[in-house]
């Protein structure tokens, strides 16, 4: 048990030396975000890839075959009908954007989709699988800042877990997990007056904005300790020592005309490592028991190294919290808090499919109430 608590640190310690802020990847279920989380110190429906490694050591296996998971926001959902109903043309982007813009000029646009393609196969001491996202968002946060991303990832992920009994009930398990990535990403960013210019540009998503050619490998460190099955704490590192190496070429008609000639940098980046901790509990109330219901809490801390940075966001930004009702292990009710902001989410379990809906806010500024916009997100996932 010593022996592997000190090995977890060490890998923190010596690779939050030398990192710079980049992304390796986000996944994230509905099932987790109605709940505030995702905790590392809870197993969650879709996300197994993503979940802490130590889950892997879990007795029950449990398998993804395929996902849909959807999530958007306001003027995402507003951006997706007028694609539905054959009115948007992004040909006209810059007058179409008009439509977004709050009182204080800025606009935030995000479609996400998970999937279809979520394979995942975790316990009884390992973990392995695949999946792919796409996501588009437009960010503008002022007259000097605007960003345009358009990406799709496909991810591989795989790891392996030991469980030992500390006695008394009581249980330890760790996980390490290595994971890829491969990405392809329209991105730009510029002063929004630049950045309105590039969007009338004709044909302006293959010929005015950078394309970005992405790999990366990474390692993620996990531990748990628990009592029985009442009382769980997680602790886990994600990005333990993660690498992206990316290419940036001119334009996307630019790489498949000359890919040499269009080329403009290679880069490589060490991510900062991404520390958690969470606690889970499930108090052994009888007559809940008797009736087929089962109460939970959990709460959970993420980003614990960002806190020794120059400029930190707000700690309470990293701070969630939540409570769960399970009824007869078909239907799941959670309320939560993210960011500051509430979440809330409804679970059904039909065994073989589970559908999930989460409404969760997301604070897009540096302080509480800055900037916060809330999210819809649907989820419908086939298991065994």
């Amino acid at each position: 048990m010593k022996k592997i608590v000190i090995v977890f640190l060490v890998i923190v310690g010596l690779s939050s030396g030398f990192a710079q802020t980049l992304d390796f990847t986000t996944f994230l279920s509905a099932q987790s975000a109605g709940s505030g989380g995702p905790y590392v110190s809870i197993a969650g429906s879709t996300e197994q890839l993503l979940q802490n490694p130590a889950m892997y050591a879990a007795s029950k296996v449990t398998m993804n075959l395929v996902d849909l998971t959807v999530l958007m926001n306001g003027a995402g959902l507003s951006l997706f009908s007028s694609l539905i109903a054959g009115v948007f043309d992004f040909s006209n982007m810059a007058t179409l954007l008009n439509n977004f813009f709050d009182a204080q000029g800025r606009a935030y646009i995000l479609m996400d989709v998970a999937g279809p393609l979520n394979f995942a196969y975790s316990g009884k001491g390992i973990g392995f699988g695949l999946y792919n996202q796409t996501v588009m968002s437009m960010n503008i946060g002022s007259v000097y800042y605007a960003n345009l991303s358009a990406r799709e990832d496909l991810v591989v992920a795989g790891g392996v877990a030991y469980q030992g009994e500390i006695g008394r009930g009581w249980w330890y398990s760790g996980g390490l997990k290595v994971k890829g990535l491969l990405r392809a990403e329209l991105y730009y960013t510029d002063s929004m007056l630049n950045f309105m210019m590039a969007l009338q540009t004709p044909d302006w998503m293959t010929t005015a904005i950078p394309f970005l050619l992405t790999s990366g490998i990474g390692f993620d460190a996990g531990l748990q300790i628990g009592l029985y099955d009442v009382l769980t704490f997680g602790l886990t590192c994600d990005d333990a020592f993660s690498t992206l190496f990316s290419t940036e070429y001119s334009s996307l008609s630019g790489f498949f005309q000359d890919a040499i000639t269009n080329k403009l940098n290679a880069t490589s980046s060490i991510l900062i490592p991404n520390l958690k901790a969470g606690l889970t509990v499930y108090p052994f109330l009888n007559f809940m028991e008797q009736h087929g219901l089962r109460w939970g809490f959990s709460l959970g801390y993420s980003h614990i190294i960002d806190l020794f940075l120059v400029l930190p966001r707000n700690p309470i930004l990293f701070l969630a919290g939540s409570t769960e009702l399970t009824i007869l292990d078909r239907l799941k009710v959670s309320i939560g808090v993210r960011e500051a902001l509430l979440a809330a989410g409804i679970v059904l379990d039909l065994d073989s499919i589970l559908v999930s809906t989460a409404v969760f806010g997301r604070e897009l500024g540096m302080e509480p109430g800055e900037r916060s916009v809330y999210m819809i997100m649907i989820g419908v996932t086939c298991k065994r």
